[in-house]
């Protein structure tokens, strides 16, 4: 994604040189991810592969009989992992899920920015109806992708080619 955008202006001088031709548009700027070794569909890998998991989860927790109910909970605030968490974990949700797309985002592109707002108050929203340990869930990985996050900011461009065997 960092090296997506590092690139941006370069993609942005091709599609203004080849406005009138899409196609030698497309080719030029395939050629370009190409030279850099940018694949622009990176960036959904994870999401694909993490939603089986999260429907695998989600349905497990649903349907998970509890042979003892004070095994349910976790720590003091959330009484049954099965059940809906209506305060606690949607709002954890929501922050973390605001805090790495902060730390994810640098573009000021107005929908990215509507995006840094709306999508955390959804996640939120949607987190208060699922059973609270896929909100639990949520969290962890939010936490979790957004320290990931902070170290590849914080790493040079030339120690990130090293490592994708440039």
């Amino acid at each position: 994604m960092k090296a997506m955008q590092e690139i941006g202006p370069k993609v942005k001088q091709i599609q203004e040189k080849y406005k009138d031709k899409p196609e030698k548009s497309q080719q030029a700027v395939m050629e370009l991810y190409k030279q850099h070794g940018v694949n622009p569909m990176a960036g959904c890998l994870p999401l694909l592969v993490q939603m089986p998991i999260l429907i695998a989860f989600y349905q497990a927790l649903l349907h998970f009989p509890y042979s003892n109910p004070e095994h349910a909970g976790f720590l003091w605030f959330v009484q049954n992992l099965s059940k809906p968490d209506p305060w606690v974990l949607p709002i954890l949700a929501a922050a973390t899920t605001f805090l790495q797309q902060k730390v994810t985002t640098t573009s000021n592109d107005p929908t990215q920015r509507t995006m840094l707002y709306v999508m955390p108050l959804f996640i939120g929203w949607m987190a208060r109806s699922f059973p609270a340990g896929l909100a639990l869930y949520w969290v962890v990985f939010n936490i979790a992708g957004t320290i990931q996050q902070i170290f590849i900011n914080r790493m040079p461009v030339k120690v990130r080619e090293e490592g994708l065997g440039k």
